[in-house]
C-alpha cells in the first residue's frame, strides 16, 4: 500500500506541475495571438485606407520622335532618280524653297540632250539647205520668169518648214530643261532648321522619298512629337504630366524625361502625314502598326542646365551626351489619378455576380 499512495502522490505533483507549466505558457501564447491578430489588423486597415485614400496614376503610351521646335516635315525628293549632291547638315538655317540636294535624273538629261542635239542637227542641215537653195537660184537666173517664181516658191516653203522644225525642237529643249530643272532640286518645305539629312549622295530615291527633315524652329529646343492610339489619346489634354524614354537612353540606367502635353492635334493622323510629321515612311508605317489610327501632339520637355541634354531627368543627370531630333522614343502620359479601390471593382462585381 505505501507504494501505490507513493505513485499517486508522484502522479499528483507531476499534474500540478504540468497544470503550473500551462499556466506559465498559456500568457506568452496568448500576448503573441494577440500580437498577430493586433499586427493583421494594422496591416489590413492600411491597406484599407490606401484603396479609398490613395492615388494610382492611370497612363496611355504612345509612341513619340524628337524635335525642335513643334513640328517636323520632309523635304521629299521631286522625281525618281540618284543624290548628286547633298548641301546642307543638321543644324544649318534654311528659307522655304532652299535647295537641300540635288537629284540626277538620267531619263531626264537624256531627254534634253537628245532634243539639244536634234537642234544643232536641223541646224545644221538647215544652213547646208540654205548654201544649196542660194546656188540653185543663182543658176535659175538664166530660166524664165515663171520658173525663178516656181523655184523661190519652193525654196521659201522648205525653209518655213525646216524653221518650224528647229522651233519645235527647241521647244523640246526649253520643256526638257525646264522639267529636270524642277525635278532635280528638293527644295526646303518651310523656313527652319535642318533636323536630320537622310540620304547621302549616291543613293537612290523615288519620287516623294524623304531626303531631309525640316523643323520649324531655329532656337534648338527639343521637343518630343507625341503618336496616341485612337481612342486612348482621346483622353490626353494640354498640362497632363508626361514621360519620354528616348530609344537611346537605358531606362533603368539613365531615367526617363520629365515633361508636360502642349498643343494636341484633335485630327486623326493619316499615314502620309505620319510621315510628313515623322519624316520617314519606314516610322510612319511602324506607328501605325503599333498603334493604328492615331491621334498626335507635342509633348514639351523640362529643361535643366545642369544636365549634358538641357533637360531634366529622373535618373541623376541622365544621358550623358546632347539629343539630336529625329531620335525615337516611348511616351507614357498620366491621364488621371484613382483610388486603387475603383480598380478592383469591376473584378469584385464579376466575382460576386454583381
Amino acid at each position: 500500500m505505501d507504494g501505490e499512495d507513493h505513485m499517486f502522490r508522484d502522479r499528483a505533483v507531476d499534474s500540478v506541475a504540468a497544470a503550473d507549466r500551462i499556466n506559465q505558457v498559456a500568457p506568452i501564447v496568448s500576448a503573441r495571438l494577440w500580437l498577430l491578430v493586433a499586427g493583421g489588423g494594422v496591416l489590413c486597415a492600411a491597406l484599407l485606407g490606401w484603396s479609398l485614400l490613395g492615388r494610382v496614376p492611370l497612363t496611355v503610351r504612345g509612341t513619340g520622335i524628337l524635335i525642335e521646335g513643334t513640328m517636323v516635315v520632309a523635304a521629299e525628293s521631286p522625281a525618281d532618280g540618284r543624290i548628286a549632291e547633298v548641301r546642307v547638315k543638321p543644324g544649318d538655317v534654311v528659307r522655304q524653297g532652299d535647295v537641300i540636294a540635288v537629284i540626277a535624273n538620267p531619263a531626264l538629261e537624256a531627254q534634253r540632250a537628245d532634243a539639244e542635239s536634234a537642234v544643232a542637227r536641223l541646224k545644221e542641215q538647215h544652213l547646208a539647205m540654205l548654201a544649196a537653195e542660194d546656188t540653185a537660184m543663182r543658176a535659175a537666173e538664166r530660166s524664165s520668169a515663171s520658173e525663178r517664181a516656181e523655184l523661190a516658191v519652193r525654196i521659201a516653203g522648205d525653209r518655213h518648214g525646216r524653221e518650224n522644225a528647229i522651233a519645235e525642237s527647241a521647244a523640246r529643249v526649253r520643256h526638257a530643261a525646264a522639267l529636270l530643272d524642277a525635278e532635280r532640286n528638293v527644295a526646303a518645305p518651310r523656313p527652319g532648321r535642318v533636323a536630320r539629312v537622310m540620304r547621302a549622295p549616291g543613293d537612290s530615291v523615288r519620287r516623294g522619298s524623304p531626303v531631309a527633315v525640316v523643323s520649324d524652329a531655329v532656337d534648338g529646343v527639343i521637343r518630343c512629337h507625341a503618336f496616341f492610339p485612337l481612342a486612348e489619346g482621346k483622353r490626353v489634354r494640354t498640362g497632363m504630366v508626361a514621360r519620354v524614354e528616348p530609344s537611346i537612353a537605358d531606362r533603368e540606367r539613365f531615367g526617363i524625361i520629365r515633361g508636360s502635353v502642349g498643343e494636341m492635334d484633335p485630327l486623326v493622323g493619316t499615314h502620309d502625314s505620319l510621315s510628313r510629321i515623322a519624316g520617314s515612311p519606314e516610322l510612319a508605317a511602324d506607328i501605325e502598326r503599333r498603334h493604328g489610327a492615331v491621334v498626335s501632339g507635342v509633348v514639351d520637355l523640362e529643361p535643366d542646365p545642369s544636365t549634358p541634354t538641357g533637360l531634366r531627368w529622373t535618373g541623376g543627370t541622365g544621358y550623358p551626351q546632347p539629343l539630336s531630333a529625329g531620335t525615337p522614343c516611348d511616351v507614357d502620359v498620366v491621364t488621371e489619378e484613382v483610388a486603387p479601390v475603383s480598380l478592383f471593382l469591376p473584378w469584385l462585381r464579376q466575382a460576386f455576380g454583381g
